[in-house]
């Protein structure tokens, strides 16, 4: 799932006036968007030992002051094939897509929230 930010000029500038910041902001709101798909996938995950369970988390892969990606999931072997099931037979038991695609709205809210909290929390003076 991809999200952008669109804004006006005035978000621009006071994105600007971050200036070598403007990665680590972009970073912090994008991970509290994460954050609800990586709690609500390790709600659905599949549960015996609770180590898929546990195993969900969020990395972040890339960040520039113009981009940055943030990824949620788990790095054990067994994740993709309960999630997507196997050509062997054993069925699928989706917990990452579903909390990612159920959650959207709420992520783009999240996301958008916490760009104001930063820029009106004293990074930037908004006028």
């Amino acid at each position: 799932m991809k999200y952008g930010v669109r804004g006006t000029e005035e978000l621009k500038r006071n994105l600007e006036k971050l200036g070598d910041r403007v990665g680590d902001a972009l970073e912090g709101a994008t991970r509290a968007g994460a954050l609800i798909v990586q709690n609500d996938a390790k709600d659905r995950a599949p549960y015996k030992t609770g180590n898929l369970m546990r195993s969900i988390h969020m990395e972040t892969t890339k960040k520039t002051n113009t981009i940055v990606v943030v990824e949620v999931g788990s790095d054990l072997i067994y994740a993709a094939p309960q999630e997507f099931g196997t050509s062997t037979g054993v069925p699928a038991h989706p917990y990452l897509r579903p909390a990612i695609d159920e959650n959207a709205d709420e992520v783009k809210k999240e996301i958008k929230e916490a760009l104001a909290d930063i820029l009106a929390g004293g990074l930037v003076r908004v006028a």
